[in-house]
């Protein structure tokens, strides 16, 4: 057997370094080729039919609204070169993306979070379907305000998900409109204007097409259906979205039980997402983490004024103005909790139990309260005010 030769980047058959036992040489992941002229050609000949045809763009084109953003990244990873030719760019990637299919998955977040008071049956007057399957009507889409995957209206998290409707019991009654906050798992009645004696008159599905829309974020909210015993009045869910959360009286009240969360049964869901949000700190530490700050970055959610010192985020802008698919939101609610710091969640209650990172006891009257959506103090807060 002759010496076998470590071949040259250029394949040149006569190296000057010719080696006994030579390797060859794995392409790192990275290195897949990027061909152009006729090279590229020619790779594109000797493919296999499938990924001469994700080669075209005008076939790339047709087939990605049909199909959901999972089923692309397959077909990309069908071989180099086919990625290569899906998400040639970031550019590429992005707008790709954002023309999918939607594919269900917040559908699937809801039916897992969310329980049905009345019965476990879904009925025609549900709304708990995804715009890709929904053949009533026509259900908006837009690309995530955080991954870029387009997502359908129904997929996307809401303050408030109108889900299900029960014609009514007697001609001189209103019918009955209920839904979820958030992710949570009661079940609540949406009580429509109507109601109210306002000329607005929400649609019921009905059996035309298209049939109504839900009204997510609208209309006012009732005590859930399984409290049986509160007492409470409805809640505009307009002043809810619109809460200015570095003022947020109505979510920390007074006579709040001993467990540290709101009194309101209503306004429960949205305590738990917008205490999630702050930490504290002692004021030296605060004022050494301003003086590293940027002080011309924006607010991440965009709801504070740009030159405001303080907090001023709403649930609007933070999740509704965002259109975040429900993924995202749940991955930044758990990015949220891994947050270092002293959480500001039932500290009231258990005030000797909290440190500053520093070390410092931190007391009602010595402490600084930072939004993590915006990076900004919060202020006004009922905690300081007792």
């Amino acid at each position: 057997m002759g010496k076998r030769r470590l071949l040259c980047p250029d394949h040149v058959s006569d190296c000057p370094n010719p080696a006994p036992h030579a390797k060859k040489r794995a392409l790192k992941p990275s290195a897949y080729p990027s061909p152009q002229g006729q090279a590229d050609a020619d790779l594109v000949a000797h493919q296999h039919p499938l990924v001469r045809l994700l080669t075209l763009y005008p076939f790339l084109d047709s087939i990605v609204p049909k199909i959901a953003a999972k089923d692309l990244l397959s077909l990309a990873l069908t071989s180099r070169l086919a990625y290569h030719y899906i998400f040639r760019s970031e550019k590429s990637r992005i707008a790709l993306l954002s023309r999918t299919r939607c594919d269900s998955s917040g559908i699937g977040i809801r039916q897992m979070h969310h329980q049905k008071y009345f019965d476990g049956v879904i009925v025609p007057e549900d709304y708990v379907v995804c715009g890709s399957n929904d053949k009533s009507r026509v259900v908006p889409s837009k690309p995530c305000g955080s991954c870029g995957v387009n997502t359908c209206d129904e997929c996307r998290i809401h303050i408030t998900y109108q889900a299900h409707y029960r014609p009514p019991d007697a001609p001189d009654e209103f019918p009955y409109w209920s839904g979820y906050a958030m992710l949570s798992l009661s079940e609540m009645p949406i009580i429509g204007p109507q109601e109210y004696g306002l000329p607005e008159v929400w649609e019921p599905p009905g059996d035309r097409y298209p049939r109504s829309d839900p009204h997510h974020d609208q209309g006012s909210l009732g005590l859930p259906f399984d409290d049986g015993s509160s007492v409470e009045s409805d809640r505009p869910v307009e002043s809810i979205i619109n809460m200015d959360l570095g003022h947020n009286y109505d979510l920390r009240s007074y006579d709040a039980p001993s467990s540290g969360g709101p009194a309101s049964r209503i306004l429960a869901p949205f305590w738990g997402v917008v205490e999630a949000r702050k930490r504290l700190y002692c004021p030296d530490c605060f004022e050494r983490r301003e003086g590293k700050k940027d002080h011309n970055s924006k607010c991440k959610c965009e709801g504070c004024p740009p030159a405001s010192k303080y907090c001023h985020c709403t649930l609007k802008a933070r999740f509704l103005d965002r259109w975040l698919c429900l993924l995202c939101y749940q991955r930044e609610q758990q990015s949220l909790a891994e947050q270092p710091g002293a959480k500001k969640e039932n500290f009231e209650h258990d005030i000797r139990s909290y440190k500053c990172s520093c070390g410092v006891q931190l007391a009602k009257d010595y402490n600084v309260i930072l939004c993590l959506w915006c990076d900004r103090p919060v202020i006004s807060d009922s905690s300081l005010s007792r």
